[in-house]
């Protein structure tokens, strides 16, 4: 049986960096198989929704569209969206879910204060 290359997921993320996450912020490499809208949100270790950042329409990135493609990048900083609540999380363990359409991607990541 001959087995191929894997298709890329429709969404693929790569981060954060570096983590644990201080009050410095931290960068994420976002790969999408086709353009859309990505959205990004934020859970503390309840599962309750503590923050969401539409991160708008994004390219088409990765071999499978382009060898020579850069991911997409998107930073976070704790304390850049006040009016967002990040001035208010405290130190502990949090899930970022960034979603595109169907497809999504979880990625844990630790608040150090």
């Amino acid at each position: 049986m001959e087995q191929g290359p894997f298709p890329a997921p429709p969404l693929a993320v790569q981060g954060p960096w570096p983590n644990p996450v201080g009050a410095a912020g931290a960068t994420w490499q976002l790969f999408l198989r086709e353009a859309g809208t990505v959205e990004a949100r934020l859970f503390d270790v309840r599962g309750r929704r503590r923050l969401t950042f539409d991160l708008g329409e994004r390219p088409a990135t990765g071999p499978e569209n382009d060898p020579d493609s850069r991911p997409q990048v998107w930073a976070w900083h704790p304390d850049q969206d006040p009016d967002q609540g990040g001035a208010a999380l405290s130190s502990g363990v949090y899930w970022w879910e960034f979603r595109s359409g169907q497809a999504r991607s979880i990625r844990k990541m630790v608040l150090v204060r």
